[in-house]
């Protein structure tokens, strides 16, 4: 029974690929490009071909390129196709917004946000509809677009709410948020309190699909109660959670939390730990490529006036 199931796993998948596989060609010749046109800056030609066939899927990374490359919207590739793409759509649209975010690309969200609203197949379940309406007060609230945020996110909030005891991880993310946001505007207290009981929720035997989730919160946490000068409290939570991206074999946040861990660190006067931290943070930005997060901690390391960033053995 469980190899019919994964059988007609793969051939809806396989539908799925042939039909965006067959927009791309056909959007591709109208523009009278060739497959190697296309492919080039992007993947292999060898790949382009095998995506036009629906031998493979195309990631989101490169969908989203080879979009920009034939001039249209990425969400022109959903918009003929039929239900069986739904799920692949959302998690697709989940994947670009969480990418622009990464890089705190607010404006290139808010208009990839703006389509979803005019094409409205996102939009229609309450938990998809929740999460635009998060993702959009975040970045209105980076692009000092919007005067209260909270009163948004708590308005996404109520849109699937029903009770803390059965709280989804959307909920938790949005929770989170608000958190953040409170100690961001010197509402610590009130921050601090939101953002425990979402990291206790998290220890709690809670099943997390999300692992990002319990790093975003440690991290928000250490930083709101380094706001309130709680330097060893913070400093436990970044090794806690640098410990847990370590178990899960993940750099996410890893450098900004060694970053926080030595920033800590240096209001403690422990000076040479803090180094070494800020070292390491600027090592793993360099290895992400994330040049402008290494640029921010050498200027820091400049303005503390260490001399040198010690070896790290």
């Amino acid at each position: 029974m469980d190899d019919i199931l994964i059988l007609m796993e793969e051939l809806s998948m396989y539908g799925n690929s042939l039909n965006i596989g067959h927009i791309i060609k056909e959007l591709r010749q109208k523009r009278n490009m060739r497959q190697e046109e296309l492919a080039y800056g992007i993947c292999s030609q060898a790949n382009i071909s095998m995506i036009e066939s629906g031998k493979i899927y195309p990631s989101t990374f490169i969908l989203h390129q080879i979009a920009c490359k034939l001039r249209v919207p990425l969400n022109y590739f959903f918009l003929t196709n039929d239900g069986g793409m739904e799920k692949y759509k959302k998690n697709t649209v989940r994947q670009i917004i969480q990418k622009f975010l990464r890089d705190k690309d607010y404006t290139q969200v808010l208009l990839f946000i703006e389509e979803e609203k005019k094409i409205g197949t996102f939009s229609k379940n309450k938990y998809d509809l929740q999460f635009l309406i998060w993702i959009e007060t975040i970045c209105l609230y980076h692009t000092n677009k919007l005067d209260d945020p909270i009163v948004s996110l708590k308005k996404a909030l109520r849109k699937t709410f029903t009770t803390l005891n059965h709280i989804t991880e959307q909920e938790l993310l949005i929770l989170n948020s608000i958190g953040i946001i409170l100690s961001e505007e010197g509402k610590n207290k009130h921050a601090i309190r939101i953002l425990r009981w979402v990291n206790i929720t998290l220890n709690s035997n809670y099943y997390i699909s999300d692992y990002t989730l319990l790093i975003k919160n440690t991290y928000a946490y250490a930083q709101a109660l380094s706001r309130q000068s709680s330097y060893h409290q913070a400093i436990k939570l970044c090794d806690k959670a640098i410990n847990y991206c370590l178990f899960i074999e993940s750099s996410f946040l890893v450098g900004e939390l060694y970053y926080e861990k030595g920033l800590n660190l240096y209001y403690l006067k422990n000076f040479y730990e803090a180094q070494c931290s800020f070292s390491y943070a600027v090592q793993i930005f360099e290895i992400k490529k994330q040049s402008q997060y290494k640029d921010f901690v050498l200027d820091k390391i400049e303005q503390y006036s260490f001399s040198s960033l010690p070896s790290i053995k």
